[in-house]
This record gives structure tokens, C-alpha cells and sequence, in this order.
């Protein structure tokens, strides 16, 4: 008979055990030693301190240049101081000359004079006033109580005023 047409015999399944891994007997303790701890942290400080001190001089100067470009007035709002006319100048005796001054325009004179409610009175806040422009509607309460007033301005930003201190809702 041929060998290849006899069924063959199952063969054992072989797998491999895992190996028993025997702990260590002896520890060996690693102590660090405390001249390179020490070393090390006095090293973090230093560290720390110097960065420390690069951060608040770099915000000394980033807020001292800020605060000079703030300063330098940009050419859309240079304006220039009118010159008095010939007109302006009246001749008295022989020589007296005096200047006519130019008058002073208030750039929100169209503006609307609101003054603050207090909560509490509901009356008036006396010496608080601001000014809106006229297309802007007056501020209104914006609570029962009245603790803020406010309104919109035309760009859609929220306007509130709210007196705060001794006597008023919002004390201080």
C-alpha cells in the first residue's frame, strides 16, 4: 500500500512553558547621593530666580514701549492749531498787538447729557454725567432694583452704567 493514502496519526500538541523567573535574593539599595540632590536644587533655584528676573524686566520694557507707542499720535489723528487770520490781528497804538483767542469747538457738543440713576433713590447721581451721541437711545434701568442703567450703541456694543459706592446698591 501506498503511504500517503494511510490516515496519519495525530501528533502531540507541543507548546512551551513559561519559564519560572526566580526573584532576586540580595536587594542592592541605589541611594542617591544628597551632595548631587542638593546640588540639583540649589541649581532648579538659580534656574527659577533667573528666569524670574528675564520675565519682569522683558514686561518692564514690553509695557514701557507699548505705553510710547501709545503716546506717538498716529497721522489720522494729528490735527493741526489754526493760525489766526490777518483779521484776527488789531493794531493798538504803536506797537500793541493783540490776538483775538480762537474759540474752542467741543467735538460733542451734539452729544446727549445723561446722568447716572442712583438705585437706591432712583433719583439722580448728583455730579455724575456722560454724554451719548444722538442717535443712541437713552440708557434704561436694567433690574427692578436699578443697580446698572444701560443702552446700545450703534455698533451693537452694550453701554452700562452702575454707580457703585457708599449709598448706591453696588457698594464698593
Amino acid at each position: 500500500m501506498d503511504d500517503a493514502s494511510l490516515p496519519q496519526q495525530p501528533q502531540p500538541l507541543q507548546y512551551e512553558e513559561t519559564p519560572i523567573i526566580e526573584p532576586i535574593s540580595s536587594t542592592s539599595e541605589v541611594k542617591a547621593n544628597p551632595r548631587s540632590s542638593f546640588i540639583s536644587t540649589l541649581g532648579m533655584t538659580l534656574l527659577f530666580i533667573v528666569l524670574f528676573a528675564v520675565g519682569v524686566g522683558l514686561s518692564v520694557v514690553l509695557r514701557q514701549w507699548l505705553a510710547l507707542r501709545a503716546e506717538t499720535p498716529s497721522q489720522s489723528t494729528v490735527r493741526s492749531t489754526p493760525t489766526p487770520s490777518t483779521s484776527d490781528v488789531k493794531k493798538a497804538g504803536t506797537s500793541e498787538v493783540s490776538i483775538t483767542p480762537t474759540q474752542i469747538v467741543d467735538p460733542y457738543a451734539g452729544w446727549k447729557t445723561i446722568q447716572a440713576i442712583s438705585g437706591t433713590t432712583k433719583q439722580p447721581v448728583p455730579g455724575i454725567t456722560f454724554k451719548l451721541p444722538p442717535d443712541v437711545l437713552s440708557p434704561i434701568c436694567d433690574g427692578t432694583q436699578c443697580a446698572s442703567q444701560g443702552t446700545y450703541l450703534p455698533d451693537g456694543t452694550r453701554f452700562t452704567v452702575a454707580p457703585r459706592g457708599k449709598g448706591q446698591l453696588l457698594v464698593d
